[in-house]
């Protein structure tokens, strides 16, 4: 059976490691709220909703007219869309309603699905784009790394790795195995009884 499991760390980054991620969170937003603002526009104008084919073949002109989203992973503005189509598939299998447009300080993250690389011997992880970085590190994740997500939470930058990996489930195919107690008292053990023969 195939276990996913959540380890999350506090990162230890300098000043402007921190700054590079504020920017880069920045530019997440950027995309999301700029493809929900194309999606709505065009619902409005009586077409259908674009999805994620169509949002991620126009990143390449949206960073010849804004260069800054050149310089996060594309990978996490990719994801920034995925997410966003994601949204809105809960739209219409829950209850929750529309997608809103994404404000700043508000769920500050950033998601990297590969090019990750985490070192359990040196308690550090690889970034695409930011290198390697030092890990407040109180135990080991367990398993394959499968994907990263950068979030900022009460004033420090926290990285959830989600890992993967085979877990043995034992199978019992009869009672034989089972011990059960029902808490029953033996006569010697009743509250009264003294032993010995009856006379």
């Amino acid at each position: 059976m195939l276990v996913r499991q959540g380890f999350q760390y506090a990162m230890r980054l300098k000043p402007k490691r921190e700054a590079l991620l504020r920017r880069w969170v920045g530019c997440r937003r950027f995309v999301f709220n700029e493809a929900l603002a194309y999606q709505f526009a065009e619902m409005a104008a009586g077409r259908k909703r674009p999805g994620y084919a169509t949002l991620s073949a126009r990143l390449p002109a949206l960073k010849v007219q804004h260069p800054w989203l050149a310089e996060p992973p594309a990978q996490a503005l990719q994801q920034a869309l995925k997410d966003l189509c994601a949204a809105w598939d809960r739209k219409y299998t829950s209850r929750f309603g529309a997608p809103r447009f994404k404000k700043k300080g508000e769920r500050e993250t950033l998601r990297l699905p590969q090019d990750c690389r985490y070192d359990a011997n040196n308690g550090t992880v690889s970034l695409p784009k930011l290198g390697v970085v030092k890990l407040r590190h109180s135990r080991q994740a367990v398993g394959e790394l499968k994907n990263v997500t950068l979030r900022m939470e009460r004033g420090r930058w926290i990285v959830a790795l989600q890992t993967e990996r085979t877990h043995e489930v034992l199978e019992h195919n009869s009672m034989a195995d089972v011990g059960l107690d029902f808490g029953a008292i033996t006569t010697m053990n009743r509250p009264g009884f003294r032993g010995g023969s009856n006379s």
